[in-house]
């Protein structure tokens, strides 16, 4: 959800939107495949533009959780 602009480290608000959801979805209670599944039925991308697959997701929530 952050992205490097004249070296700060600025939140990006178009990943912001799928960094919300996928931490939203996980807060519900749903798999890591599940959250996938439903971000790629939205048609919301990765930042590679590529579809989701729950090992991406996964980093995403061990990542968040840390902080």
């Amino acid at each position: 959800g952050y992205a490097y602009l004249d070296g700060k480290l600025l939140m990006d608000p178009k990943e912001q939107i799928a960094l919300r959801k996928i931490l939203s979805l996980w807060k519900t209670g749903k798999s890591y495949q599940a959250i996938a599944d439903e971000l790629n039925d939205k048609k919301i991308l990765t930042r590679s533009g590529k579809p989701w697959i729950k090992s991406v997701v996964r980093l995403i929530i061990m990542k968040a959780k840390e902080k």
